[in-house]
């Protein structure tokens, strides 16, 4: 497997890297680049895949590549990752930053599988960057896929939660100020029904009924202080007679 896939990624590199460029031979490798390689423990394969990229990616390649999953096959990760640096490069920022690429870093310093390659990208942005910025397997764990698959998926659950708790305050939110709205409720009035639990916000906004004519401002703080009254001697029955 790994003879091929590193024979497909310099073809790979070769095609982003050789457009309207004359193909040059391989050169010996420079002394940064054989203590790279020995460094690493490279096969043939990986070190002309690493020797065919021009200068300019191999020294990303090389300042970047550092997987932290020592339990996998280094050329075959070095091969996937010098392959996507390749395929990077032509989209670099005019900063000189690297446009997408945190997540194929991440991917190949992990030696995350194909599966859960699929499930990272298959997160929603905020996730992506929750898990990248906070995934730490402690030292001497060898199943770094199995635990990266429960803890991107526990993420998700977490991120879907308070996306859904988002959407119901925001439309708390709006009812609340559609109710203030319709009445022209005043400040104070305002802050009386922001500031009541909100279960009781509910049945206030729900029961809430003045006269044509009246002041609603005035009328509705009276209203929200009897409920809140009322509720609160419901509570106090209810909690007396449990003692009992």
């Amino acid at each position: 497997f790994t003879p091929v896939f590193c024979k497909f990624a310099a073809s790979v590199a070769q095609r982003h890297e050789a457009s309207g460029v004359e193909s040059r031979r391989t050169p010996a490798p420079s002394r940064q680049q054989e203590s790279f390689i020995r460094s690493w423990g490279l096969q043939p394969q990986a070190q002309e895949l690493l020797l065919s990229l021009e200068p300019a990616v191999q020294q990303v390649v090389m300042d970047k590549f550092s997987p932290k999953n020592k339990h996998v096959d280094i050329t075959g990760l070095f091969c996937r990752f010098a392959a996507s640096v390749a395929h990077a490069h032509p989209h670099r920022q005019e900063d000189g930053s690297w446009d997408g690429s945190d997540l194929q870093d991440f991917i190949v310093s992990w030696g995350l599988n194909e599966a859960n390659e699929e499930l990272l990208m298959s997160l929603e942005s905020n996730a992506q960057q929750t898990v990248i910025a906070q995934f730490a397997p402690k030292d001497g764990v060898r199943d770094i896929n199995g635990l990266f698959a429960k803890f991107a998926k526990s993420v998700a659950q977490t991120q879907t939660k308070r996306s859904r708790e988002e959407i119901r305050q925001h439309e708390h939110e709006e009812e609340m100020q559609s109710f203030i709205t319709w009445w022209s409720l005043d400040k104070e009035a305002e802050g009386m029904l922001r500031s009541l639990e909100p279960e009781l916000i509910q049945i206030v906004m729900q029961k809430f009924a003045p006269k044509q004519g009246q002041d609603t401002s005035r009328v509705f703080c009276n209203f929200a202080t009897s409920v809140y009254r009322n509720h609160s001697k419901a509570d106090h029955t209810v909690g007396a007679a449990r003692l009992e």
